[in-house]
């Protein structure tokens, strides 16, 4: 945000006037004589009591020998200098900076913050939030690996908001000690574990065991984020995920892609690895690369070999053969071009039937 200068007073268009007048030695008399108005609406004009209309600044153009928009500045800027002392525009800047953090109404609605229309309480409530003692300050997070909007330096208000949930909810969960080797080995049985898509509900307490807070948080508009592994402060590794586009393959890919994050390092102090789009291929970045490439190793410790065209039936074989949900088939072979997008959709569960989004409870 830039500062705008502005003057430190602006004088009514009257005090402008009344000095023409005095320079021509004409009284208020003369004046409404000359441009043909009430003496009445000349007193009022020069005492503000009266705004001058498009009308009124002709005749005093007329008069005076300046052009009308000269008198409709005068007014429009002395309107403009009173409306921004007022202490509502004061209110309407403190609004403007709660939405540049947060997607507020969004997350009022979803009861992430309270409804309150006092602004006092709905910015301490933001600030809790975001962790920050002020709305001037930035919450700590900063990026560590690619999204859809790598261009930019800072997160958006709604992945900021997004993040936040997810530190929030994690703050509740119970883990025991990290344990990295054994993570590793759980992202290896991960996708045999999950043969069964019930089981998905299982994670939490399998990651938990591990030392990893697992929580699911509701996917806000526009944040585009898939998932996110990071670090609490002074506590265990977290990785959330939103459950965006509802496939159980993308989902199980996602989950086994940020336990790469944790594993291979790339998670490092108030860094958060966000993916945009886990099962997309990053070969311009290597931490996205790695985790991409670790992951699928996971999932298919040997190159799928088949050819098109591909049967429901053949994906069942493969599925077996890995000892996968044929999902993770499905999902591979589209990935890879082998199989239209739109091909053996009926084969892929949706995530949110074997699980719900995390609450401060759960």
């Amino acid at each position: 945000m830039t500062d705008t200068m502005r003057p430190a007073e602006v004088f009514p268009p009257g005090d402008y006037l009344r000095d023409e007048l005095e320079a021509r030695s004409w009284s208020v008399t003369d004046f409404a004589q000359i441009i043909a108005r009430p003496v009445q609406l000349v007193s009022e004009i020069l005492n503000n009591r009266k705004e001058i209309t498009a009308q009124t600044a002709t005749e005093i153009a007329a008069a005076l020998g300046t052009t009308p928009e000269v008198w409709l500045n005068l007014q429009n800027a002395y309107r403009l200098h009173q409306v921004q002392d007022q202490p509502r525009l004061t209110d309407v800047q403190r609004r403007a900076r709660l939405r540049g953090l947060v997607p507020l109404a969004e997350l009022q609605r979803l009861g992430w913050i309270p409804k309150n229309k006092n602004l006092e309480v709905i910015e301490r409530a933001v600030c809790a939030f975001l962790h920050i003692e002020s709305l001037d300050q930035q919450p700590r997070w900063t990026i560590a690996a690619r999204r859809s909007n790598d261009a930019e330096e800072h997160l958006t208000p709604s992945q900021r908001a997004w993040i936040a949930r997810a530190a929030q909810l994690a703050t509740h969960s119970k883990v025991r000690p990290f344990d990295r080797t054994r993570l590793r080995q759980l992202a290896g049985e991960l996708p045999r574990r999950l043969q069964r898509p019930e089981r998905l509900s299982a994670v939490q307490g399998w990651l938990a065991e591990l030392g990893v807070a697992f929580v699911t948080v509701e996917h806000l508009q526009g944040s585009k984020i898939d998932g996110a592994a990071f670090y609490l402060d002074n506590g265990p590794p977290v990785i959330a995920l939103s459950l965006r586009g509802n496939r159980f393959d993308i989902v199980v890919f996602t989950l086994v892609h940020e336990i790469a994050h944790i594993v291979l390092g790339h998670v490092k102090g108030s860094r958060v690895v966000i993916d945009e789009d886990a099962a997309a291929e990053h070969p311009d970045d290597d931490i996205e690369g790695q985790a991409n490439q670790q992951a699928s190793s996971w999932i298919f410790p040997t190159p799928i070999r088949v050819q098109p065209p591909i049967s429901r039936a053949t994906a069942l074989d493969i599925a077996e053969a890995f000892g996968v949900h044929p999902s993770l088939v499905v999902g591979r072979l589209q990935h890879d071009g082998l199989l239209p997008w739109s091909s053996l959709r009926h084969m892929v569960p949706k995530a949110k039937d074997f699980i719900s989004y995390s609450t401060a409870d759960s």
